[in-house]
């Protein structure tokens, strides 16, 4: 179980065409292309411990995006049946104890909107290209309007 709290809970989803480390890498450079957008210039660790035992946050792994060697965005795969699925989160502002990360609010003096994160992931979405039939990336484009959306991410089906 993990509290999501204070930061921009992400999934990829997309066929398995390459191995493990190759596909992390190629979508965390699309998060990292993203953050960039919004003006928070981060890089790709090359080192680290490749598992934790404590808080996701308290250090980076290889692959992961950092700011001034501090973690501000983490990641994990998973694959099943030639699907790849990866998900994480980058921190908008910094709610857990004793740890030190780098946050979005920390770097630009002020924690970014819904609709600018939306804006440059789907900015950074639009320039990779992916073999997507037309109509899957079309349904992506109306998925990110819908989030930024309150009324359509809150509402309540009878």
């Amino acid at each position: 179980m993990i509290l999501h709290h204070r930061e921009l809970t992400y999934s990829m989803t997309l066929p398995e065409t390459e191995r493990p480390r190759a596909t992390y890498h190629r979508l965390n450079a699309i998060l990292a292309a993203a953050v960039a957008r919004l003006g928070v210039p981060v890089t790709i660790a090359t080192e680290g411990a490749t598992t934790t035992t404590g808080p996701c946050f308290a250090a980076p792994s290889p692959g992961e995006l950092i700011y001034e060697g501090r973690k501000i965005a983490g990641s994990a795969q998973w694959r099943e049946n030639g699907v790849v699925l990866q998900h994480g989160s980058i921190l908008v502002d910094n709610d857990q104890e004793g740890l030190a990360p780098a946050t979005l609010r920390a770097v630009l003096g002020r924690a970014p909107t819904a609709s600018e994160l939306a804006e440059a992931f789907s900015e950074v979405v639009d320039t990779v290209t992916f073999e997507l039939e037309p109509i899957v990336r079309e349904d992506a484009r109306q998925l990110c309007g819908h989030y930024v959306d309150d009324d359509w991410t809150w509402r309540r089906k009878a």
